[in-house]
């Protein structure tokens, strides 16, 4: 596996081993040395590492390993994590987290990419991952 930083010429490579619905970074290497478990479903006609993958994270949370069939990868390690409820109406959309005020939005889609307006015309972009 070759990891490419974006926007940078620093190229560094990984050895993995797959072993059923276990994924293991540098096998060999005990000190780099991550084993994690899938996550969800494989992805029929595409290599065996497609799909998400999870491992303790050494901040204490769970980590996500997102790969692609097109050579993308996604790291997701949860700084916080919170339970909540939304709800939709129309073009805006209503959220509800523990202990917290409830927030709202305007949404719009575009193409693969969800776009979420605040009260002050502030937008986020949330890009759909493609396996």
């Amino acid at each position: 596996m070759t990891l490419l930083q974006p926007n940078t010429n620093e190229v560094s490579t990984e050895q993995f081993l797959l072993e059923g619905d276990t994924l293991t970074l540098n096998p060999k290497t005990p000190e780099s040395k991550q084993v994690m478990k899938r996550a969800g479903k494989s992805y029929e006609g595409t290599h065996p590492i497609v799909g998400d993958w999870t491992y303790p994270h050494y901040t204490g949370g769970i980590a996500l390993m997102r790969y692609s069939r097109t050579g993308l990868v996604q790291l997701t390690v949860p700084a916080s994590s919170l339970d909540g409820t939304y709800r939709i109406d129309h073009d805006s959309i209503f959220i509800e987290m523990q202990s917290q005020k409830p927030t709202s939005a305007k949404f719009k889609q575009n193409g693969n990419s969800l776009i979420l307006i605040d009260a002050k015309n502030r937008e986020d972009k949330y890009v759909r991952f493609d396996y």
